[in-house]
């Protein structure tokens, strides 16, 4: 069972973590074309990607994380995001989180070692799903 402790972290660092990663997005060379978007929009796009990690979490089928990640893949395409910058937006959102998790979950026990795995674990599944499904919008678009 995921600790409800790793969510509550994300949950109430919520607004830290966005703004992180938000700078991360435009300063990093493989997310370039993020520059030109305004900081509320990334703000926005940023918070929904979590809240899908949160509903996926809770009770979410792959089904609908397909549906919204397909409908992402189409939305970036009409904005002439290239695909190897969505897919590194992912990426380094996937990564930062892992990164913040890490830093903020005390690790002094082998149960909250395993919690810790246990939620990566759910991660990458979730970004997987959202990078394979993001890619295939904009596939399905052209």
């Amino acid at each position: 069972m995921i600790s409800g402790k790793l969510i509550s972290i994300i949950e109430k660092n919520a607004d830290t973590i966005i703004q992180s990663l938000v700078k991360e997005l435009r300063t990093n060379s493989r997310t370039t074309a993020y520059k030109n978007l305004a900081d509320s929009n990334l703000i926005e796009r940023t918070k929904n990607v979590y809240s899908h990690l949160s509903s996926w979490l809770g009770d979410k089928t792959d089904a609908e994380i397909g549906k919204l990640y397909n409908a992402l893949g189409k939305e970036r395409l009409k904005e002439n995001i290239p695909l190897s910058q969505l897919i590194s937006a992912l990426i380094i959102t996937r990564n930062h989180l892992c990164r913040y998790i890490g830093n903020e979950m005390p690790c002094n026990s082998s149960l909250e070692i395993y919690q810790l795995m246990e939620f990566t674990n759910y991660i990458t599944t979730f970004f997987d799903k959202a990078i394979y499904h993001s890619v295939r919008g904009t596939e399905d678009n052209k």
